[in-house]
């Protein structure tokens, strides 16, 4: 498992789509949970490098794992008050499939100051 994140967390890695499903393809099935876990865990190396990476993953594995995945990323939204966590969930992309619940999201809002309320709401959000 190391060798996939080094390669993903390394300089060499590019969000070439050909390169990223090369790099997924070679990941074996039963290694799949614990390479995404760990790239979730360590988000804020990558932020929006390794969106790409997680959309294409998430491709490949099945729909269970992927519902686990979005309750472990919407119990994080839910509780945390870290902003560069809430940033780095929302440039990696991780909040942006239909599976998180919006009014999680909204309750982040309000406990939020008015600059991270805009980065959630997506207006100051860049790529």
């Amino acid at each position: 498992m190391t060798d996939y994140l080094e390669r993903v967390f390394g300089p060499f890695f590019t969000d070439e789509i050909r390169y990223v499903e090369l790099l997924v393809d070679e990941i074996p099935i039963r290694k799949r949970w614990d390479v995404l876990m760990e790239v979730y865990r360590r988000k804020e190396e990558g932020e929006k490098k390794i969106r790409l990476f997680v959309e294409t993953l998430l491709d490949k594995m099945e729909e269970a794992e992927i519902s686990e995945f979005c309750k472990v990323v919407s119990a994080e939204l839910s509780t945390t008050r870290s902003i560069p966590t809430m940033r780095a969930v929302l440039r990696t992309g991780f909040a942006q499939f239909p599976q998180f619940s919006r009014k999680r999201s909204l309750r982040k809002s309000f406990v939020c100051n008015r600059d991270l309320c805009k980065l959630l709401t997506g207006s100051s959000l860049t790529r």
